[in-house]
């Protein structure tokens, strides 16, 4: 064959995988419609509402993707991990896409017609996320480290200057809906507190106790409605003060400020955190510790020693991490044992204190303190929520196929079958608060018996509870602004907002667009952050720093829980993954900037 024919048929084959990748792109992915007036028929009448209406924006993005293929994809060299990658994470995409509208994938495979756009949608996709691993690759493993000032008042001050910038962009979330927000977890942890529920770990104590701390001090010192209000400027100071320090620190780490400086910006310029400083609740002081956290085990890694002030660092910040969220010792623990095998001989000894150190004090707060004092422990439905949700799937699913006996202990530890009608399959809640724990052994036991069933309906449980976390298919910025409060806030505690009323709408018309405008609302995808881990280690791995991926075990293990926690799509469960994404960001770049000699 000519070269010039066989450049052009390499030129066409990008042009059509690029549009391949528009089409997955512009896909609704409901295969509705057709006619019984044959195959070619049918075929074109589905073909033409398969897609989104995007006007020219189709042909502008099928130019763009041509170029960026012709130009980045075809003159590297083939990389089969990230095809494999790139592969993997499209068909999880598409299934999630379902599982977030259909609830199942019923429509993916539910004719010849589907299963073609799901071979195309892939091919589509993964040449979109191929191309991505390749550019990502080309700019951070096979590039040179550029030379930086260290003179520079930023690279000097940058510490202070970026928690200024940070205290300037939410301090307005805390003036202009003073007093803040809050939720009915908020009236929980109040109520423990003040004495009007008991005290249990439903919601972790310690956050419940500073929440207090707070508010009986504004109380004394001004009114409730200032109590409310310190602890949301606590949370911020002590957010922006650590988001700032911990970039700071991987900055000096080797991280260039073309990383840190578009971190510092997507802390203080996303809304999606400024909601966040306002909202009287456990996650964002939760996520702003798990960072500290994060950055101190990158710390240990990257001076391949342990100090006496490293162990004092991480074990203060472990321990606040285990008691401000009840998930936090999964976090944690996970993180010093993976640690443990990547440090010196004489660090691991440390490492191993650390660990046992944290787990004996959980172990006797938890176990021994807790109930001496009156706090009960959580709820068995807690931990097994995402069994009892695959229960109740399944009993929707085959209601014909349960036996009397089987039935039987359903009714038993669920109270009755028609507490089953209550199923919703993206929220645990409805289902979890039925089940009463009566014949434990004998359900764990059914529950076996219709895994080995119906297997299938387990996993789509699974996925419709986790569609969320696992691909960016969904927006929530989670936190609220509030603009009237409950009885118990008013009455009980006398907080009421202060000020013009016009406050909390400005706040409201910014967080909007956090969910439903173009770019910023990606920000606003729990699955986001997930990928990003996934380009981060996938960059690791072909720089060949393997052990540098220990400080992703934090948001990692976050983000696993998520997938089994109570709401499918919850930003405010995956938060410390949010926030220690730009610092892993920067952590990533900083260890393949090292020269070989320096490791």
């Amino acid at each position: 064959m000519k070269t010039g024919v066989k450049e052009n048929l390499i030129k066409a084959g990008y042009v059509l995988l690029a549009l391949l990748s528009t089409m997955a792109l512009n896909c609704r992915w409901s295969f509705l419609g057709g006619s019984e007036g044959g195959f070619v028929l049918n075929f074109l009448q589905k073909f033409g509402i398969s897609f989104q209406g995007v006007d020219f924006a189709d042909i502008v993005t099928v130019i763009a993707i041509s170029f960026f293929y012709l130009k980045l994809i075809r003159g590297s060299a083939f990389d089969l991990p990230a095809l494999i990658l790139s592969a993997i994470l499209s068909v999880l995409y598409i299934l999630c896409v379902q599982y977030r509208d259909f609830n199942s994938t019923s429509y993916l495979f539910g004719s010849k017609f589907s299963i073609l756009f799901f071979v195309l949608g892939t091919v589509g996709y993964s040449a979109l996320l191929y191309s991505v691993f390749i550019f990502l690759k080309s700019r951070t493993v096979t590039a040179k480290a550029a030379s930086e000032t260290k003179n520079g008042v930023l690279s000097r001050f940058f510490w202070p200057i970026s928690w200024g910038f940070l205290m300037i962009c939410y301090l307005p979330w805390l003036i202009l809906n003073y007093p803040g927000s809050g939720m009915p977890d908020t009236i929980v942890q109040f109520q423990n507190y003040l004495g009007d529920r008991p005290w249990s770990m439903w919601q972790p104590p310690l956050s419940s106790l500073i929440m207090g701390w707070c508010y009986s001090a504004g109380k004394a010192l001004v009114d409730g409605s200032f109590g409310f209000f310190l602890y949301a400027l606590l949370q911020t100071v002590a957010a922006a003060g650590i988001f700032s320090y911990a970039i700071n620190r991987v900055r000096k780490m080797g991280a260039s400020l073309k990383i840190c400086i578009p971190a510092i910006l997507f802390y203080g310029l996303v809304p999606m955190w400024g909601a966040y400083a306002q909202w009287v609740e456990k996650d964002f002081l939760f996520a702003s510790v798990g960072t500290l956290f994060t950055v101190y085990v990158a710390e240990v890694l990257s001076e391949g020693r342990l100090s006496a002030k490293a162990v004092i660092k991480l074990a203060v910040s472990g321990l606040l991490c285990v008691f401000l969220r009840n998930n936090g010792i999964f976090a944690v623990i996970p993180a010093l044992f993976v640690l443990f095998f990547y440090v010196s001989k004489k660090a691991k000894v440390g490492v191993a204190v650390i660990l046992l150190s944290i787990l004996t004090v959980y172990e006797g707060v938890t176990r021994i303190l807790f109930p001496a004092v009156g706090v009960d422990g959580t709820s068995v439905s807690e931990t097994i929520g995402f069994m009892l949700q695959q229960t109740a799937r399944y009993v929707n699913t085959y209601p014909d196929e349960l036996s009397p006996e089987e039935e039987a202990v359903l009714a038993q530890n669920f109270q009755s079958m028609e507490n089953f009608k209550e199923y919703d399959p993206q929220f645990i809640d409805p289902i979890k608060r039925f089940y009463n724990h009566s014949a434990p052994k004998e359900y764990f036991a059914l529950w076996f018996r219709l895994l080995i069933k119906h297997p299938g309906v387990y996993v789509g449980s699974y996925l419709n509870g986790a569609f969320g976390y696992l691909a960016p298919v969904a927006a929530d910025a989670g936190a609220w602004i509030m603009t009237d409060y409950s009885g118990y806030l008013k009455d009980r505690m006398g907080v009421e907002h202060k000020g013009s009323e016009a406050g909390p709408d400005i706040l409201i018309a910014l967080r909007n667009p956090s969910e439903i405008q173009i770019f910023i609302r990606y920000f606003t995808y729990p699955g986001l952050y997930t990928w990003c881990l996934v380009f981060l280690l996938y960059l690791l791995g072909k720089g060949k720093k393997k052990g540098a991926w220990v400080p992703f075990v934090p948001a990692l293990m976050t983000l696993l829980v998520c997938t089994v926690s109570p709401l499918a799509c919850a930003m405010r469960y995956a938060l410390l993954a949010a926030a220690s994404a730009p610092v892993l960001a920067g952590w990533t770049a900083a260890v393949l900037r090292k020269a070989p000699e320096a490791e």
